[in-house]
């Protein structure tokens, strides 16, 4: 009670009014139910928190009373609802399962029951709101997606809801969006296109892609690993032969591919992989795939192979002509970083640990013929300076710590006269002609040495041996500003037509060599 009159009602509406609800039928916490078109008399302003000052109550015939906002009433009844269907009428929902932004979900094949017409500008006049069991709002559905008989059963023997894993390539939408192979998603309802009706059903997957998928492609359990141990997304090269397939696609030699799958292929299943290289998608046997790049040359690693490039060491390992190696991997630093050396790769001595650098081009399968006796005369001089430098280094070492003692001078200066006897034992063997030479020799004009000649005569000399193009034996180093540094492959053939430069200008023997060493 009170001495001043009430406010007006909100809407306008008057006390004691009759008004149609036009609003989606409500079930009352009775079970009683109000529904769309019923009419009822109006008793006073909206009573519940979320309609005070937008809404009035209403009393309706068996004593129910309800609170309800302006814009759900009217003093017109309410058109009849699309598709000539009734409030209160029982449908199927046909269309493809989805959730409501609270997490209700709607499943394709859901019965409902009709509160009245859709209220969103996309489906007014379309179609109707549908209150579905376990959904907490109705559901504005358009009259496509409605029937009065269930629809039919899925291909498959699937039910809406049921989650499946793909087992098809992967696939790439127009958007952009993925769907992997291996990936789950859950069934929304039939197929809709074409080629894929009773023949597959419809997914939505995590990302919203919704795909049909034929019943071939799809498993309630996830698919067994791929062969190899390579996993669906993984980027891998063809270390193979360029391949060519039936419609002239070609995928070349050093080429990156994603893996998309398992092979298909009778040939290849259980023995390959499916990879796609920009549009196209192959089949392709575990032994041509890797996920390092190709190594040049065409050669893999593990494989043995000769070497067939000059001599050279790097600290206490040393590559020679026609020793046997491992291939390990591409050129690497000593912190595992690339070299970038795309003619290079790092070998190994069979059984040891120490990675080599080695030039592809110095490498065979073959095993390559015996030497001349000039490279072997090369051979020896190379072996005499590594004897030597190794002499220094441990007399430099010697001489930083306690002076040598009498008994080991003298022992020093035996071992120096037992390395030079076997470099002029070397030399002689070198040599030494064989009989049918020795004839042949007995009837040329005597050899005369020819003089050393000037500098510039010198440097000529060298310059005109660059052009024999011999094979480097050590690859570049990173310099601490990233570029190539050290011992180029450059340098390194450099020093190879130096030294042939020299031999041409004056014969040198080993012994030599070694004396001229030791004195400097």
């Amino acid at each position: 009670l009170s001495s001043e009159p009430p406010p007006a009602l909100p809407g306008g509406f008057d006390a004691g009014e009759r008004l149609f609800f036009v609003g989606a039928t409500v079930v009352l916490p009775s079970g009683k139910k109000v529904p769309h078109g019923e009419k009822g008399e109006v008793i006073g302003p909206a009573t519940i928190d979320t309609h005070v000052g937008r809404g009035v109550r209403l009393r309706f015939s068996d004593h129910r009373f309800v609170s309800v906002y302006t814009h759900s009433l009217s003093r017109e009844p309410p058109p009849a609802l699309p598709g000539g269907h009734s409030v209160g009428e029982h449908l199927y929902y046909t269309g493809e399962s989805f959730s409501h932004p609270n997490g209700d979900r709607v499943l394709h094949g859901a019965q409902g029951e009709v509160v009245g017409p859709a209220k969103s500008s996309t489906h007014v006049g379309k179609g109707v709101r549908l209150r579905l069991s376990g959904v907490r709002n109705a559901s504005n559905v358009y009259l496509t997606s409605l029937s009065s008989e269930p629809p039919p059963a899925l291909p498959g023997g699937y039910s809406a809801g049921k989650h499946l894993f793909y087992l098809g390539q992967t696939i790439t939408l127009k958007n952009g969006k993925r769907v992997l192979h291996g990936e789950e998603g859950e069934v929304i309802g039939p197929a809709t296109i074409d080629t894929h009706i009773e023949k597959g059903v419809k997914l939505r997957f995590q990302n919203g892609c919704t795909l049909n998928l034929y019943l071939h492609n799809l498993c309630s359990q996830p698919p067994p690993a791929l062969p190899g141990g390579f996993a669906v997304g993984e980027q891998l090269f063809l270390i193979g032969p360029t391949a060519t397939f039936r419609d002239g696609t070609q995928v070349r030699h050093g080429e990156k591919g994603e893996v998309t799958g398992p092979a298909t292929v009778d040939t290849h299943i259980g023995k390959g992989i499916k990879l796609r290289f920009n549009n196209f998608y192959g089949d392709f046997f575990l032994h041509n795939l890797s996920r390092e790049q190709p190594l040049p040359g065409g050669f893999r690693v593990g494989e043995r192979l000769f070497y067939k490039g000059p001599d050279y060491q790097l600290g206490k390992f040393s590559l020679d002509y026609g020793m046997q190696v491992e291939v390990v991997g591409p050129c690497r630093d000593a912190a595992g970083r690339s070299l970038g050396a795309k003619e290079w790769l790092d070998v190994m001595q069979p059984g040891g640990e120490q990675r080599i650098p080695c030039a592809a081009s110095n490498l065979s399968h073959a095993e390559p013929p015996a030497r001349s006796d000039a490279a072997e005369l090369s051979t020896a001089q190379l072996r005499a300076r590594r004897a030597l430098a190794s002499r220094r280094d441990e007399q430099e070492r010697a001489a930083v710590g306690a002076p040598l003692a009498a008994e080991e001078l003298a022992a020093e200066a035996e071992r120096r006269q037992q390395l030079a006897a076997e470099l002029l034992e070397e030399e002689a063997a070198a040599k030494a002609p064989s009989p049918t030479e020795a004839g042949k020799k007995r009837k040329k004009k005597k050899f005369r040495k020819p003089s050393r000649g000037t500098a510039q005569e010198a440097e000529a000399g060298q310059t005109s041996g660059m052009g024999a193009g011999a094979s480097s034996a050590v690859p570049p180093t990173p310099s601490e500003d990233g570029s190539a540094g050290g011992d180029t492959p450059e340098a390194a053939e450099a020093e190879s037509h130096d030294s042939t430069a020299e031999s041409e200008g004056e014969y040198v023997t080993p012994l030599e060599e070694a004396r001229r060493a030791e004195g400097a």
